[in-house]
C-alpha cells in the first residue's frame, strides 16, 4: 500500500530501526504543545470537569478490520491522516475518529527462572504418557497438558480445553482428587510455590523512563492522540489457570488455595505501576475480565479477598505519582464497583457493555439490536455514579455495530453522548474491540455522529 510506504517520513522527523529521529525545531515542537489540548482533556474528564468536548477511545481494531479499511481507504491517506507514534501506528484508530487506544504496557522486566514449558500427554494402549520436548506434533486430536503451574488439561478432539478435570475428576496435582476426604490443599499450594516462588520483577534503567516520557509527550503534542498504557492484570490469569469450573469450586471450597496463587502476583502488579509512575504516565489501564454477560465470576466477597489488596496497591502509587488509573473488564461488573471505587480507588471503568448490563427493571439481552439500552444503561450509571467514577465505553458492539444501520448507529452514538456527557467523567468508546462482524459503513457511521455530537458541552 501507498500508505505503508509514506510511513516513513514526516514534517517533524523519521522513523528508523532505532526509533524516531526529531528533526524539529525547540519552537515548533512548542508551538505544537500548545495546540494540543488531548493531554488537558482527558485530565479535566478525569477530574469530573466539563472539557472542551467529549474525548473517544478503542480497545482494538481486530486485524480483519484493520485490513479493510486499508484496502479500501489506505491509498487515500494523507500525512494529516497518519497516527505513527513511537509506540506503534495507531493511524486506523485516529481514522475510525479515536483519541485514545491501549497497546503499550509500562516497562519492567520479569524474571522466572523456575519456569518450564508446557509437558504434552497422549494416549497409547489405553494409558497416558508424556511426550518427548515441549511441542505437540500435527495431527493429534486429543492429548492433556500439564503446564507450569501444575494443572492438566484435557483437549478433547472438537477442540474443548477442560481445565483441571481430568477423567472426570477434579484434578490439582500432588493434592489429590478435589472432591474426595483425602485431598490435601497445602500440596496445591505448595506446588503453586514450588512452580512460581522464584518469579520476580525489577524496574528498568533510568533512560528507559526518560525515553518513554519523552516519547509521550511527543506523539501527545505531534498527533494529538494519547496511548493509554496496560498495568499488570492478574485476576483473570488466576481464574483461566484453573478453569472456570474449577475456579469456582475452590473459590467455596478451598477459598486459601485461590488467594495464595493470587499472592504470586503482587510484585509483579507493584513493580508494573512504579514503572508507569516512573515514566510519569498519566492514564494507566488494568485489563482483567472477570465477568460473564450477566453475571461477576466470584461473589464481591471472594474478589476482596482474593485480588483487591493488590489492585489497591496499583492504585496508590500511581495517585501519588499524579496518574489516573482505570479498570476494563467484559460483561456485568456492577458487583464489583463499590470494591473499585471505595476500596481499590480506581478513578473509572471501562467496557461497560450494554447488553450484559442488567437494569433495575429486569431487562436482559436480546438478540436484535435494542437501540435504546445503550443510552439507557448510561444514565442509570450516570445518576448512581457519576460523580464518582469516570465513565468510558457503552457503545454496543454485539447487536448494534453490526446488526443496526447506520442512521441508526448514528442515531445511538448521539443518544450514549447526551446521556453521558452532562458533567464530565465521560469517555466515548466502543464496549469492547472493532471485529470483522461490524460493517465497514457502520464504523464510518460512528465516526462521524461522534465527530457531530461531541461538542455539546459548548455553551
Amino acid at each position: 500500500m501507498s500508505r505503508q510506504l509514506s510511513f516513513a517520513h514526516h514534517d517533524a522527523g523519521f522513523f528508523t530501526r532505532h526509533g524516531f529521529i526529531d528533526t524539529r525545531t525547540q519552537g515548533q515542537v512548542q508551538q505544537q504543545v500548545n495546540d494540543t489540548d488531548i493531554l488537558e482533556r482527558w485530565q479535566a474528564t478525569f477530574n469530573h470537569e466539563e472539557p472542551d468536548y467529549v474525548s473517544s477511545f478503542v480497545q482494538v481494531i481486530m486485524n480483519k478490520k484493520k485490513n479493510e479499511i486499508d484496502a479500501k481507504y489506505g491509498d487515500n491517506f494523507t500525512d494529516k491522516d497518519l497516527c505513527i507514534t513511537p509506540f506503534g501506528d495507531y493511524s486506523l484508530q485516529k481514522w475510525c475518529g479515536f483519541e485514545a487506544s491501549w497497546g503499550v504496557s509500562s516497562p519492567y522486566v520479569v524474571m522466572h527462572p523456575g519456569s518450564r514449558p508446557p509437558r504434552y500427554l497422549v494416549e497409547k494402549q489405553g494409558k497416558w504418557a508424556y511426550l518427548k520436548g515441549d511441542r505437540l506434533p500435527e495431527g493429534i486430536k486429543r492429548y492433556r497438558v500439564e503446564y507450569n503451574d501444575g494443572h492438566i488439561a484435557e483437549v478433547m478432539g472438537d477442540g474443548r480445553d477442560i481445565n483441571f478435570y481430568v477423567d472426570g475428576n477434579l484434578y490439582v496435582g500432588p493434592g489429590g482428587v478435589v472432591d474426595q476426604k483425602d485431598y490435601d490443599p497445602k500440596a496445591t499450594m505448595d506446588l503453586w510455590t514450588e512452580r512460581f516462588g522464584s518469579r520476580d520483577a525489577e524496574l528498568m534503567e533510568d533512560a528507559t523512563y526518560d525515553a518513554v516520557k519523552k516519547n509521550l509527550e511527543r506523539t501527545v503534542a505531534e498527533f494529538q492522540f494519547l496511548p493509554i498504557f496496560g498495568l499488570h492484570g492478574f485476576a483473570e490469569g488466576v481464574r483461566e489457570s484453573f478453569g472456570i469450573k474449577a475456579f469456582s469450586y475452590f473459590a467455596r471450597r478451598y477459598p486459601q488455595v485461590v488467594e495464595h496463587a493470587a499472592k504470586f502476583n503482587e510484585k509483579i502488579a507493584t513493580v508494573a505501576a512504579q514503572a508507569a509512575a516512573k515514566a510519569g504516565i498519566p492514564f494507566a489501564i488494568i485489563a482483567d475480565d472477570m465477568a460473564y454477560k450477566h453475571g461477576v465470576f466470584c461473589s464481591p466477597e471472594h474478589y476482596k479477598r482474593f485480588f483487591a489488596d493488590i489492585y489497591k496497591k496499583e492504585a496508590e502509587i500511581l495517585h501519588k505519582a499524579g496518574g489516573k488509573i482505570f479498570f476494563h473488564s467484559d460483561g456485568y461488573t456492577e458487583p464489583y464497583w463499590p470494591i473499585w471505587i471505595d476500596y481499590c480507588k480506581f478513578d473509572g471503568q471501562e467496557s461497560l457493555e450494554p447488553q450484559a448490563w442488567l437494569l433495575p427493571d429486569g431487562e436482559g439481552e436480546g438478540k436484535k439490536a435494542n437501540l435504546k439500552k445503550p443510552g439507557r444503561v448510561m444514565r442509570y450509571l450516570k445518576e448512581k455514579y457519576g460523580d464518582r467514577f469516570v465513565l468510558v465505553g457503552n457503545m454496543d458492539m454485539s447487536t448494534v455495530m453490526p446488526l443496526a444501520t447506520p442512521e441508526e448507529v448514528a442515531w445511538v452514538t448521539k443518544d450514549i453522548i447526551e446521556s453521558g456527557a452532562p458533567g464530565g467523567g465521560f469517555v466515548f468508546a466502543c464496549c469492547t474491540d472493532i471485529t470483522e462482524a461490524t460493517p465497514l459503513e457502520n464504523v464510518i457511521a460512528m465516526r462521524e455522529a461522534y465527530r457531530k455530537y461531541r461538542h455539546c458541552y459548548a455553551k
